[in-house]
């Protein structure tokens, strides 16, 4: 596996100096929320990974156990509680707290197929919707796969789905829009593209579903439909971007996990490896190509974190260097990790960063997974690590390995 060092000439000190900044900064939060957007599980993933000492081990047991005698809130995987399970399924547990998690883990089994049979789950998506409870049962360590669940999620997509031609795509109703700008630019609802909201999260989910041998002859018929549709989207006569957040919506994206190019190329990835399809992994390649001379101000880039900023945007080109085994892709994710690291040690070496400085400083004042210090941890740790990641299965960025027979 190529790494970050690798392709990053010098020693390790930048990236540990920016680990133990992060560290520095999060000792003395607070964190009133649970979840793993911006609360304390997502917080706890990252402690896991930077220190592995018996007391930050005990420290994150203490912290675990109070947040499993909790009672389970929350409808969203990034803000619910099923999203924390599936954060604390990836933490070194005692035998105490690994029984609890089960026991939790059962009991919203449970309640997530009532919710989705009765339709209490309104959205599709990964960050509100069906695809989030997709992934959470189906990417687990600590119990088995639950396909009793998983049908469920399956059969509300199924439910959710328009038909365009031959093709289910997934609409969002304006009601489902969270936003009063986002309300007022569709009043009768969007087509998201990108991974968070949208159609690339729903065909890296069923991808994913594929490759993991479940009800292949089904979806692999939708998901080649879906990457066709997401395709023909594509704005090819254009620098950048080449997809839209939203069909039928402004010619703009940002450079990011959530949206935009390297969103879809994400999901097209995924498609690729579960089709076995050449031509659909070039074109993802290519996507990415055409993305290596963006920078903050063309990526409408605007903090430092994993969903839409500079240490997501370095990790999306290093996961992408290692699928691809692509050497620029690595180049690119090098400058993107070394504009992070700046950052995080309070070096502007950028004009862009300067013009854009309270967003930027917003970002370092949270602890959060998506968009504050965890999530920066973590996309640097891993460059740092020859160790397979687990705590990137939330965004679909534990690519598999398949390779074309070119």
């Amino acid at each position: 596996m190529t790494r970050w060092p690798e392709a990053w000439p010098g020693d390790y000190t930048a990236a540990h100096q920016a680990l133990l900044a992060i560290r520095n900064t999060t000792r003395s939060l607070r964190f009133g929320k649970r979840g793993l957007s911006d609360g304390l599980a997502g917080y706890l993933l990252f402690l896991s990974r930077f220190d592995h000492s018996k007391q930050m081990i005990d420290l994150i047991n203490r912290s675990a156990s109070v947040v499993l005698s909790q009672e389970p809130t929350g409808r969203t995987f990034f803000s619910g509680f099923y999203g924390t399970l599936w954060c604390l399924d990836k933490l070194p547990l005692t035998p105490e707290n690994c029984r609890l998690l089960i026991s939790r883990v059962h009991l919203v089994d449970e309640m997530l197929r009532r919710w989705l049979a009765d339709g209490v789950i309104a959205d599709f998506d990964l960050a509100f919707g069906a695809v989030g409870v997709g992934i959470y049962a189906l990417d687990r360590s600590s119990t088995q796969i639950d396909e009793e669940l998983l049908d469920r999620v399956i059969s509300t997509l199924l439910r959710q789905a328009s038909k365009k031609s031959n093709t289910l795509v997934w609409h969002t109703a304006r009601s489902l829009i969270r936003t009063q700008l986002g309300r007022e630019m569709f009043p009768e609802g969007r087509v998201d593209l990108g991974l968070a909201h949208g159609n690339a999260g729903v065909l890296g989910f069923i991808s994913k579903c594929i490759l993991f041998g479940y009800r292949e002859r089904e979806l692999a018929p939708i998901a080649h439909n879906l990457c066709e549709y997401l395709l023909s989207h594509r704005m090819t006569e254009m620098g950048y971007p080449q997809f839209p957040s939203f069909v039928n919506g402004k010619h703009s994206s940002r450079l990011g996990w959530c949206y935009g190019d390297l969103s879809v190329a994400v999901s097209l990835a995924w498609a690729a490896c579960a089709l076995r399809d050449n031509a659909i992994h070039l074109c993802s390649a290519d996507i990415i190509h055409r993305t290596l001379d963006r920078d903050i101000e063309t990526g409408f880039v605007e903090d430092y974190g994993l969903c839409h900023g500079t240490s997501g945007i370095a990790y999306l080109y290093h996961k992408f260097a290692n699928h691809f085994d692509t050497p620029r892709f690595q180049e690119a994710s090098r400058r993107w990790y070394e504009l992070t690291c700046d950052g995080l040690m309070g070096k502007i070496s950028s004009a862009a960063i300067t013009e854009r400085r309270k967003s930027f400083s917003a970002s370092l004042c949270s602890g959060g997974y998506l968009r504050g210090c965890a999530g920066m941890g973590l996309a640097i740790e891993a460059a740092l690590v020859d160790q397979v990641s687990t705590w990137d299965s939330a965004l679909l960025l534990d690519l598999p390995t398949w390779k074309p027979q070119l």
